[in-house]
């Protein structure tokens, strides 16, 4: 007799960048585990609204699906509609008020030991599975030793405006590649700069990254960190900051990590920043060497991504099977 097959509903905000990319590769575990998925979005409400339906749950359970995934935030009001409720949080962008309902959730599932060590002690089970990004590595590449890559995509929080003030004072550095949504960075007139302006195609994007030997990353706050993941699966150099989570995907061995001078608080968890001389120096230091230099960490990123990418889905499909 064949098993049956299981619903689940996931809560997310599709918000065609990070998130988005989260979803699909969430759904594709969710379909290996044998989870019939839909995607839900995550309503916008008040926190006395958001305490009414707290207090609503808290009713027993009358279930129309067998699983509620809520990604990033917990839906109060949905909770009675599941047998299961697990939340993967962004610690980025979850409000401390809520903490207070992560003891009707059965399971918080964390990327990052930082966000293990943030959601725990809240009265409920926390699992540390780290995560995964599609595999953006494209073997019909060009020479990809002649770009130098910053995505900036739609984010306040990935570094940009202090690597677009680091290339404004050194006139003599190569050219810089960057790519973010109109208005979120100014257009500038630099000699060394090329700016992607919009929702870049995705075929467009994959050859940028593929072209660039140092994906430029320097992340203030990452929940799991995409841009960080995918510039290790195409081998490249990753330069991000050492501070957590971003430190935990990019480790000395397999990209170039730069220290953080001042941090400030977001949601629940923390931004990091560096000191612009520091930035400056690190990036020179980077460029000095070249490509033909990193060449034993371009390959430990691969094998690295390749090693985590099978480990992390195996490790959600067990999870979710499970359940």
């Amino acid at each position: 007799m064949s098993q049956r097959t299981r619903t689940a509903n996931v809560f997310a905000w599709d918000n065609q960048g990070g998130v988005s990319r989260h979803i699909a590769i969430l759904l594709g575990m969710l379909r290996d585990a044998g989870y019939a998925a839909s995607v839900r979005g995550i309503p916008i409400r008040g926190r006395g609204a958001r305490h009414l339906a707290a207090l609503r749950s808290r009713l027993p359970r009358r279930p129309t699906v067998d699983l509620n995934l809520f990604v990033e935030s917990i839906v109060p009001g949905a909770l009675s509609s599941a047998r299961t409720n697990v939340l993967i949080p962004m610690q980025e962008w979850f409000a401390p008020v809520d903490f207070s309902l992560l003891p009707l959730l059965d399971l918080v599932v964390c990327h990052s030991q930082h966000a293990t060590d943030i959601f725990s002690g809240h009265g409920v089970p926390v699992r540390c599975l780290g995560f995964t990004s599609d595999d953006r590595r494209s073997d019909t590449a060009p020479d990809r030793r002649g770009r130098i890559l910053h995505v900036a995509g739609r984010s306040h929080y990935k570094g940009s405006t202090a690597v677009l003030a680091a290339w404004a004072k050194h006139p003599e550095w190569p050219d810089l590649t960057i790519v973010h949504r109109e208005g979120l960075l100014p257009v500038v007139a630099l000699k060394n700069v090329e700016q992607k302006i919009g929702q870049l195609d995705d075929r467009e994007l994959q050859r940028l990254q593929n072209e660039a030997w140092l994906h430029l990353q320097p992340s203030e706050a990452e929940g799991f960190g995409h841009c960080l993941c995918e510039g290790l699966s195409t081998g490249g150099v990753v330069l991000t900051m050492d501070a957590p989570p971003m430190n935990e995907l990019v480790r000395a061995e397999r990209g170039v990590l730069v220290p953080w001078d001042h941090q400030a608080p977001m949601n629940a968890g923390q931004r990091f920043f560096p000191a612009a001389s520091v930035l400056e120096r690190v990036v020179d230091e980077v460029l000095r060497v070249g490509p033909g230099g990193y060449e034993p960490m371009m390959r430990a990123a691969r094998e690295w991504y390749e090693a985590n990418d099978r480990r992390v889905h195996a490790d959600f499909v067990s999870l979710f099977r499970g359940l």
